[in-house]
């Protein structure tokens, strides 16, 4: 891939968060049916052109932001070289659900707001589901590459309990009323336990 490919993909992916970011503050503050196509491309500094360039609705403009945990969790597992499979995907899921990342702050707060809205919003809720579906499938084929003796069905199996245990433990989390309240990592690992105890 050329060094202009990569800039140009680069830019993309930082417009896209960009976008993200403001849909999902101006959803926090104003909710999602007061908040227009138009509002959340002011917010952003771009015109409205360029948001329909980068997303159908305004719901779809969330999920940059909701795949930004799923890119660094995978990111953590590719770079833990030590133990079995298990025992690396388990130190991974400690390492990225730090709790520093689920406590009261903007951060964590945002995110908190933003998974919540899922109860009463079905596009997002839509959306959520889109991207633990692709992170599922993404995980999967990286799996395979960091274990290359790894069969395509224990991938999946593998993927699919990660997966998961992750979105499990950031919905209960979602559900408290405050960040901060519930170990999201001590629970992920605890869901991963149970669902990828029978895999070998």
């Amino acid at each position: 891939m050329s060094e202009r490919k990569n800039l140009t993909q680069r830019r993309k992916a930082a417009t896209e968060l960009e976008i993200a970011k403001a849909a999902a503050a101006l959803f926090a503050r104003q909710g999602i049916e007061s908040t227009t196509v138009e509002n959340i491309a002011d917010q952003a500094g771009i015109s409205l052109r360029t948001f329909y360039r980068y997303f159908p609705t305004k719901e779809e403009s969330l999920a940059p932001l909701l795949q930004v945990g799923a890119e660094q969790w995978q990111k953590t597992l590719r770079n833990e070289a030590s133990g079995s499979l298990r025992e690396r995907i388990d130190t991974a899921l400690a390492t990225t659900l730090d709790a520093s990342a689920f406590e009261a702050g903007d951060s964590g707060t945002a995110m908190h707001e933003l998974l919540a809205l899922r109860q009463a919003n079905q596009g997002i809720e839509d959306v959520w589901q889109r991207v633990n579906t692709r992170s599922e499938h993404v995980l999967a084929q990286l799996l395979q590459e960091v274990e290359p003796d790894l069969s395509q069905r224990t991938a999946k199996l593998w993927a699919a309990a990660a997966t998961c245990s992750i979105r499990l433990a950031l919905e209960d989390w979602a559900e408290e009323e405050h960040p901060g309240t519930l170990d999201v990592a001590a629970l992920a690992r605890e869901n991963f336990a149970w669902l990828g105890a029978g895999i070998n």
